[in-house]
């Protein structure tokens, strides 16, 4: 009596492709499973806050952190101007997740600041030293260096709203690995130069 969970496996090698699934059982003659007696287990979902978030800029602030991360914003800009670079630094703990998710997002809050420019692309990149830093002491110059290959960009405008990221292949990597952690860093494309992105700490 009840829901089982079943699991079908099908090979066809040569010949029709046809599957069909029958049951039988005390009362019930053999037969295709019908539609009415099927259910679709619901997906868990989870929902993570940052365990630790700041923003680093450089130029004249690049030995030094930003309000030892109490800021109520995070910032991110394009590196066309090197002189002022603002990079967002992001951790979570993600020991609660299995390694057979199906998706996995980034998910902020928060637009350019310029209601004339136009869409601008950001980026995300992973930080391997997720132990490298805190956010009341991380700063552009002491930051740990994150990876050279982005893991996901979306197209970010004016105003204020949600926009998310793709994650799904590195966090999956990072739990089959047994990492329970995830550091992240967020910075505009290369091509917007010092336009400024902002989003909710």
């Amino acid at each position: 009596a009840g829901l089982h969970q079943l699991t079908v496996t099908y090979f066809e090698k040569t010949g029709a492709d046809k599957l069909l699934v029958s049951y039988e059982s005390a009362g019930i003659i053999k037969q295709p499973v019908p539609d009415s007696v099927l259910f679709r287990e619901q997906p868990v979902q989870y929902v993570f806050n940052p365990i630790a978030d700041a923003y680093v800029r450089s130029g004249s602030y690049m030995n030094v952190n930003i309000n030892r991360g109490a800021t109520p914003v995070l910032i991110t800009s394009g590196n066309g101007q090197r002189a002022d670079e603002y990079h967002t630094h992001l951790r979570f703990d993600i020991s609660a997740l299995s390694a057979d998710i199906s998706s996995a997002r980034l998910r902020l809050f928060g637009g350019l600041d310029s209601l004339s420019t136009a869409p601008i692309s950001v980026e995300v990149y992973n930080v391997p030293n997720w132990r490298g830093w805190l956010e009341n002491i991380i700063s552009f110059s002491n930051k740990p260096p994150a990876s050279s290959v982005m893991l996901s960009s979306t197209m970010v405008g004016p105003g204020g709203q949600y926009y998310e990221w793709d994650l799904t292949q590195l966090i999956a990597e990072l739990r089959k690995a047994g990492s329970f952690y995830v550091s992240l860093m967020v910075k505009n494309d290369a091509g917007t130069g010092n336009n400024l992105v902002y989003f909710n700490s």
